[in-house]
């Protein structure tokens, strides 16, 4: 699976919980995101991890996509 059709995967199962009335913070959202990383984005995950603010969805997007 490519990064694009993996967050798209994600969005739309986060969305899915936001109807069902169980919506999932933007924090907690990069972090799930972040944990089901490979290897390849480690670098990127360490970064992401020691910004002292969060990172958007679609930020996080941008980022992987350059990678």
């Amino acid at each position: 699976m490519n990064i694009t059709d993996f967050l798209q995967s994600i969005k739309a199962h986060t969305d899915e919980l936001a109807i069902l009335g169980a919506p999932i913070g933007e924090e907690d959202l990069t972090e799930k995101i972040l944990d089901e990383l490979r290897d390849n984005y480690k670098e990127l995950v360490h970064v992401i991890k020691a910004r002292d603010n969060s990172i958007s969805f679609d930020e996080l997007h941008e980022k992987m996509i350059k990678d």
